[in-house]
């Protein structure tokens, strides 16, 4: 999107007043031009974490501006990111969640500000499988990411977090294989994550990808598996994304 200014003769008689709400208006839409709500911001690759590039130099700081809503890790492969409803967390290799502040940097995340565009209300029992074919029915494209929001009643909840790694960086796989495994049972929480096209999978995770926080805020991790009672699914469909390979 371009906005063209054209100046005429009649613009040096503009006062002050004017000129300062015609600046305004400039900086307001340009602003709204920048960051789109439909847009997703993606920083760094699947593929460059794949291979070791763990480093965070982009900070969360930065980060936030992008989006409200989104998942990632941080330096190092140091724990899970969740971010909901505007707060940011780390889930570390305990499986406790904390709060990050904005000077914590990221080698890789995926953030939106996040609007619901279609909510999906449940009744019964879902596993991760059944809920994801409920799930693939109501995305009116392939071709779409898909920020999407899981709310309700979990019966269980399997998840995992990483230790943090040190140089030189392994690769993402041989970094999975340090994994913890947590288990939660009866407990109320969101599923926070997103839907890629497959034309992607060297850019982003194909298909589903989710991590989890409860609902005190204490606890979660990436998603493995589940089991949920009478969820709550909200869409949010995204038609454009920001892919940034430069860094703070």
């Amino acid at each position: 999107m371009k906005m063209k200014i054209k100046m005429n003769k009649y613009f040096k008689y503009i006062t002050l007043k004017n000129s300062i709400s015609l600046l305004l208006f400039i900086l307001l839409f340009l602003s709204c031009a920048q960051y789109p709500r439909d847009l997703v911001y993606q920083e760094s690759t699947i593929g460059q974490l794949d291979d070791g590039e763990m480093e965070g130099l982009l900070s969360m700081g930065e980060l936030k501006k992008h989006g409200d809503f989104g998942l990632g890790t941080f330096d190092g492969l140091d724990g899970e990111m969740v971010g909901v409803d505007g707060e940011f967390f780390q889930v570390d290799y305990t499986g406790k969640a904390n709060s990050v502040n904005d000077k914590i940097k990221t080698p890789f995340a995926m953030v939106t500000f996040f609007e619901s565009d279609k909510s999906i209300t449940l009744t019964g029992d879902y596993n991760y499988q059944l809920l994801k074919d409920t799930i693939d029915q109501a995305l009116p494209s392939k071709d779409l990411i898909y920020a999407i929001k899981i709310t309700g009643e979990y019966q269980f909840v399997k998840t995992r977090s990483v230790p943090k790694q040190q140089k030189p960086y392994p690769s993402l796989k041989e970094a999975v294989k340090q994994q913890k495994i947590f288990d939660f049972k009866d407990i109320k929480g969101t599923a926070v994550g997103f839907w890629v096209p497959k034309f992607m999978k060297n850019i982003n995770v194909p298909g589903y990808h989710f991590h989890f926080i409860t609902e005190d805020k204490k606890a979660g991790g990436h998603m493995l598996e589940f089991k949920i009672l009478n969820p709550t699914v909200h869409i949010d469909f995204n038609t454009d994304l920001h892919l940034s390979l430069f860094y703070d």
